[in-house]
């Protein structure tokens, strides 16, 4: 998990959760 697009897509869920202030779903997986 050390690849930039792993780093990328980690801080963009962790944005997401930051933002709608629950787990966020994508395609209806939990992420």
């Amino acid at each position: 998990m050390s690849d930039p697009f792993s780093r990328l897509a980690a801080r963009m869920d962790a944005i997401t959760v930051r933002k709608m202030g629950k787990t966020a779903s994508i395609n209806d997986v939990d992420m």
